[in-house]
């Protein structure tokens, strides 16, 4: 199929048409690049510092409201930098790189790649004027 002017997604930043990129939740906002999803991190980071503390590395899998953790499959390794990562966002000294590991956590966003040869998948479509618009 011809995805020259279709796309599966629409960034909620840019507006441009998107084959792959961050899907926030369950689709409620999609960045395309990763300076657009650090950035809105960084205006999320209010609501990462209050569920960072409720993550459990060493427990069960857990349900967060926006999918399933499983910190307990993490390696020793992964498992010290998310804990790292959710003491920095308590302390305030948080870097891009902790509030990602958290957000990623609590399935708060993902990056997913859309396949351009299902035709479900083309939903937008660019008009000659640059604006992309739902089919």
């Amino acid at each position: 199929m011809n995805t020259e002017n279709t796309f599966a997604a629409r960034c909620s930043v840019t507006g441009k048409g998107m084959w792959d990129g961050y899907v926030w939740g369950d689709g409620e906002f999609y960045t395309a690049s990763n300076e657009d999803t650090l950035s809105r991190l960084r205006e999320e980071r209010e609501y990462l510092a209050y569920i960072a503390p409720h993550i459990d590395i060493d427990d069960e899998p857990i349900d967060y409201g926006n999918g399933i953790a499983f910190a307990s499959d993490y390696t020793e390794d992964e498992q010290e930098e998310l804990a790292l990562a959710i003491k920095n966002i308590a302390n305030n000294t948080d870097t891009n790189h902790d509030l990602w590991l958290v957000a990623q956590e609590v399935g708060y966003v993902y990056y997913t790649e859309w396949d351009a040869d299902d035709e479900e998948e083309h939903r937008f479509k660019e008009l000659e004027t640059g604006e992309v618009v739902a089919i």
